[in-house]
């Protein structure tokens, strides 16, 4: 028998993680809890988030989401973060991964989030209207790209090379935390939510301070690094980052000349942002992707968020805009949800119903219109 989808109970926890692990083996090692310990918690709020169905009395299918408040300039948005999404080999091809992920967006919309996101392959998840959207720069940074092009500051570092092994003292902690909840592209966390993050096994974290000031910090946190083939100079991943724009490149420098890296990968958001521009200017090497798979959970609360957004960028175009676009969106549900935005000479309105010149979409196109790719001219 097959129940209904639900929340993992406090005593399934460890059946839980033995499942994931079965199912995705290595690539979860040293454990699903470990590499992610801010989604896979034995705690109430994150338990009642990872959703399972059972099958004659064991874990059959999993779906998880994680709930994080996204710092987007000065708009703040409710985030889903769908994750862990495993079904039993035994019992693929049984719609189980589906029903989940079906429930899992039900029960983000009833709890008003405004978007949800997660990785894996578009065509699967296009079905639940999901689509690639919002933009990317990864950057390829090599030490002759920092100089002679860009003066940088005299800065002092500390290594903290595995945080897990040899944590760091809870202040340096909270300097980092600190410099992370200043950033204005962000996913807010809190202070515990950060900690369980940099104490990841063999996630490298560097702080620097300048000489010149040094109550400015900036730091990065590394993937664990790789060696090249020759086994000469390492690379990694920046998986995060923050401070003043020139500390932080000093900050690579000393990576470069003192850490034995040759290659940096950055990954900065394509909007305007002080790192990606001076980065641009330097001529770094560049690809410009999407950051996840895209879905609007609530159009008129999204829309709302972003009107001020929108006003600004209205008035500062200095073009006299007014009249109704009113937006009909059905997903692949047929769950249909209507807005009217209202372009007034003073700022954008939003309104219930679908009013003016009118905008029929489904989910899918409905992300390309808000957060498809946008190439920035350098």
């Amino acid at each position: 028998m097959t129940e209904s989808p639900r929340g993992t109970r406090e005593e399934e926890f460890p059946e839980l993680l033995a499942f994931l692990y079965r199912v995705f083996g290595r690539h979860v090692r040293p454990g699903i809890e470990v590499m992610y310990p801010t989604f896979f918690r034995r705690v109430p709020e994150a338990l009642d988030n990872l959703f399972v169905l059972r099958e004659n009395g064991r874990i059959v299918s999993h779906v998880g989401v994680q709930t994080q408040e996204a710092r987007v300039g000065d708009i703040s948005l409710k985030l889903g973060f769908v994750g862990g999404v495993a079904t039993d080999p035994d019992c693929r091809g049984r719609g189980y991964a589906s029903t989940l992920m079906k429930h899992a967006i039900r029960t983000m919309r009833e709890r008003e989030h405004d978007l949800s996101l997660l990785g894996g392959f578009r065509h699967y998840y296009e079905r639940f209207g999901y689509e690639v959207g919002g933009g990317e720069f990864s950057f390829m940074v090599f030490l002759n790209c920092l100089r002679p092009k860009i003066k940088l500051p005299r800065c002092e570092v500390t290594a903290f090379k595995d945080v897990a092994s040899s944590p760091a003292a809870p202040g340096e902690l909270s300097e980092i935390w600190a410099a992370h909840e200043l950033e204005p592209w962000r996913a807010r966390r809190s202070f515990e939510d950060c900690s369980l993050l940099l104490r990841v096994p063999n996630r490298e974290v560097y702080r620097a301070r300048s000489e010149g000031a040094p109550d400015a910090l900036a730091y990065v946190v590394l993937a664990p690094p790789r060696w090249s083939v020759h086994g000469d100079w390492k690379q990694a991943s920046i998986i995060d980052f923050g401070g003043p724009c020139d500390l932080f490149l000093a900050l690579l420098r000393h990576l470069f000349t003192s850490e034995g890296y040759g290659l940096l990968w950055v990954h900065t958001p394509a909007v305007a942002h002080p790192i990606r521009d001076a980065l641009l200017r330097a001529g770094q090497e560049l690809y410009l992707g999407p950051i996840a798979n895209v879905r609007v959970v609530n159009l008129r609360r999204l829309l709302e968020k972003m009107r001020l957004a929108m006003t600004r960028r209205l008035l500062a175009s200095a073009a006299i805009v007014t009249g109704e676009v009113g937006m009909d969106v059905t997903d692949s549900e047929g769950m249909r949800e209507q807005a009217t935005l209202v372009f007034q000479r003073d700022g954008v309105g939003v309104e219930k119903g679908c009013r003016g010149v009118r905008v029929q979409a489904n989910s899918l196109a409905l992300v390309r219109l808000l957060f498809g790719l946008d190439v920035p001219s350098r």
